[in-house]
């Protein structure tokens, strides 16, 4: 078999049909979001691949972003790599020859820090697994980034047990949702995209919460972006106004709940978010999904939308956290100082 480590030597089309072999497919590792959120002085994007015999079994994208300082940066996967881990022992001996080679492209030719946050599983067994095929070759857990937590509901239930599933309260909510006379509409078309786009700006300008979506950057991805990778967004309409929404990503074998927006001319107490969710989790199983994702935890004490995830009879999920095989340069330490500035100045700017 013949084992072949590509750096960026995949067109959109070969990455595409790629990524969409693989079950942990995801957003994130688009080759339309890399581009998107690579724009401007100092960055860009790389995509690497392992093939054997051709077919792709490991690739990862990764954002560089890099200071104007003798070139020290960052190369940045999100939920990658994408690998086939229900291949067992294989799949984890190609794992480990990708970590190898993208340490050496990325590190040691590059004198990149390069960065890996990698998806996780509702297995924790699996989970703890990765992080100790990282820890063994080269990585480390990098201290002081979160993370990722959430909720993930098994769609491989029925409706009806997914529903019994529900927290009491929240199963009342939504029942009280689905009496209010509110209209609801599902797509992926530009104009879905612009009508949440409204809702959201209008929410922000009331609310002025801090954030660290660029806005632009998605709504790029999502007028590029394949059909098949498109967002999902459901509309919810008082009459003739739109008065909330959410964004999803269906890819791979899991719903994603991506970005949601009410507008502050939304009635009170019409539980518009409990409609969203319900809605989309049939759409998801009429896909023939298997998961749903329902996009991260604060696991602040006093979180309303903690408790009204985990209300929805989920599992708790945590993903392995964030690695990284740091560049062997001496200065390699200064990107991460420059990196904490930049986000509590990103911060700051978001509440003005």
């Amino acid at each position: 078999m013949k084992h072949l480590l590509q750096i960026d030597g995949m067109s959109r089309e070969e990455w595409t049909q790629g990524c969409a072999s693989f079950a942990c497919n995801n957003l994130y590792q688009t080759w339309d979001y890399g581009e998107a959120h690579s724009v401007g002085r100092f960055r860009e994007v790389s995509r690497a691949a392992l093939t054997i015999n051709g077919k792709p079994v490991v690739m990862t994208q990764v954002q560089i972003k890099r200071l104007p300082v003798a070139g020290i940066g960052v190369a940045e996967a999100y939920w990658g790599p994408l690998w086939h881990s229900e291949v067992g022992i294989a799949g984890e001996s190609y794992l480990i020859e990708f970590f190898e080679g993208i340490q050496e492209e990325y590190s040691v030719k590059s004198g990149l820090n390069l960065r890996l946050e990698i998806r996780g599983v509702a297995n924790k067994e699996q989970n703890d697994r990765i992080a100790s095929i990282l820890t063994s070759h080269g990585f480390r857990l990098k201290s002081g980034l979160r993370p990722y937590r959430t909720i993930i509901l098994d769609l491989t239930q029925s409706l009806d047990q997914l529903r019994s599933n529900l927290n009491g309260k929240w199963r009342n909510a939504l029942n009280k949702a689905e009496r209010t006379g509110l209209e609801a509409e599902c797509g992926s078309t530009a104009q879905h995209f612009e009508r949440f786009l409204k809702i959201y700006e209008e929410m922000w300008a009331q609310k002025r919460f801090p954030t660290g979506v660029n806005m632009k950057a998605i709504h790029a991805f999502h007028l590029n972006a394949i059909e098949s990778n498109k967002l999902l967004i459901w509309i919810i309409r008082d009459g003739e106004q739109d008065v909330a929404a959410g964004v999803f990503s269906a890819m791979g074998d899991t719903m994603l709940y991506f970005l949601g927006a009410t507008s502050p001319h939304m009635r009170k107490d019409s539980n518009s978010g409990y409609l969203i969710q319900w809605l989309n989790l049939r759409k998801a199983i009429e896909l023939g999904l298997h998961y749903y994702d329902l996009g991260g935890l604060t696991d602040l004490p006093d979180s309303g939308v903690d408790q009204f995830k985990i209300r929805m009879g989920g599992s708790r999920v945590v993903f392995p956290g964030w690695f990284e095989a740091p560049t062997t340069s001496w200065f390699h330490k200064a990107f991460p100082i420059f990196e904490s500035g930049f986000r509590k100045a990103r911060s700051l700017m978001t509440r003005g």
